[in-house]
């Protein structure tokens, strides 16, 4: 709340003091002393000064409503985004199974992604086990709701038997002029996160809930973000999963547009990163000057 003040000084005024003498008795009488007067100057008084306090953040933040993400979906009230896997940043994804190992693999950057062999890493089956997010804005300017279940089905499991090539969200990527990459760090951590973990033999169609006593609400105009920990069975395969809510004490809904992206469950035979295009047999194939947002990674010897 703005806040006003305002700042006043006080005049004073003093009054002369007449001292009068008294009669006494005897002989003759004491003449009474001069008055002394006193003379008063006002200071004169400071322009006032408003002060304005500057908002909050916090009280910024509270009166900006939120807004439907691209691509959302709704469930009444709700706008609900598209899974994505959190921290994807920090995540590992996987590469093509057969990739040579003797030569670097070229990557390219745009609007700060990554793309290798002509698709988003991020959108590559990550790497198990993951964090899948989802944002809900409620848009209704009246009704507040609540989220008090939630769930995860196992929806598709492929055995895989390849040996698993990866490169880390953070990865360093290589250029002879420069790196690109190499650091991350997030602030962020959603606002409630719900931790899932299936049965070592769970298959196709397994689902896992979670139950949040009390349950979060969403103020009109509000959003949240929903963290789904996935702990998959222990099968060496790629899975998909769909997330679920449960709204106002309503039953649990798994819609397909809450489909997550492949993730996978198998063990790391490589890893690919720039750091490792300095060895000999790599400099010689990565050109003194590469086109713009044009870099390379190899594989660890």
């Amino acid at each position: 709340m703005l806040r006003r003040r305002l700042i006043t000084i006080a005049l004073l005024t003093g009054l002369g003091v007449l001292v009068a003498g008294c009669a006494t008795s005897g002989i003759g009488s004491a003449s009474p002393p001069t008055p002394t007067s006193f003379t008063v100057t006002a200071t004169p008084a400071p322009t006032p000064t408003t002060i304005t306090d500057i908002a909050s953040p916090t009280t910024i933040a509270s009166a900006q409503r939120c807004g439907p993400a691209g691509g959302a979906f709704f469930m009444g009230d709700l706008a609900i985004s598209k899974p994505e896997v959190l921290y994807a940043f920090n995540a590992d994804f996987m590469l093509p199974d057969g990739l040579s190992t003797s030569q670097p693999l070229t990557v390219t950057t745009q609007n700060n992604g990554a793309f290798v062999l002509g698709s988003a890493l991020e959108s590559r089956a990550v790497v198990q086990p993951v964090e899948f997010l989802v944002e809900i804005c409620n848009t209704s300017t009246s009704n507040t709701h609540h989220l008090g279940d939630f769930g995860v089905r196992l929806t598709s499991l492929t055995p895989y038997a390849g040996q698993l090539n990866v490169l880390n969200g953070c990865a360093l990527l290589y250029a002879r002029s420069g790196g690109y990459g190499g650091e991350c760090a997030s602030g962020y951590s959603p606002d409630v996160e719900e931790s899932f973990q299936f049965a070592a033999n769970a298959t196709a169609s397994a689902t896992v809930t979670q139950t949040l006593a009390p349950a979060a609400q969403i103020l009109p105009g509000q959003d949240v973000g929903i963290g789904f920990s996935v702990h998959p069975p222990t099968s060496v395969a790629t899975m998909t999963f769909q997330l679920g809510l449960g709204i106002d004490g309503q039953a649990i809904s798994y819609p397909a547009a809450l489909t997550t992206q492949p993730a996978i469950n198998a063990p790391i035979a490589r890893r690919w990163a720039g750091n490792y295009c300095t060895a000999a047999p790599m400099q010689s194939q990565i050109p003194a000057s590469s086109p713009a947002n044009t870099y390379y990674v190899c594989p660890q010897a």
